[in-house]
């Protein structure tokens, strides 16, 4: 259940990264940085961006966004399983 729940989060916040960043202008050079639980969303965040989409809710979005710079310190990749099969 708790994991179902950080799931959700992770989910929530990529979504609101995606929103965020998508208001920013096309020609702009954008990155993301994160510590602990910050680098575990930038990671989902980033694996989003790289499968092209996210899940928000129930619903799958096309990413909007292109990431130039990546950095996370500490962190992990939640949900690696579905990534790596």
């Amino acid at each position: 259940m708790m994991v179902l729940m950080m799931l959700m989060e992770w989910m929530l916040s990529t979504a609101h990264i995606a929103n965020l960043l998508s208001a920013e202008p096309a020609d702009e050079k954008l990155g993301i940085g994160g510590f602990t639980m910050g680098a575990a969303t930038l990671l989902y965040s980033t694996t989003s961006f790289t499968h092209g989409k996210y899940e928000n809710g129930s619903l799958q979005t096309l990413y909007p966004i292109n990431f130039n710079a990546v950095i996370g310190l500490s962190g992990w990749l939640p949900c690696s399983r579905p990534v790596l099969s």
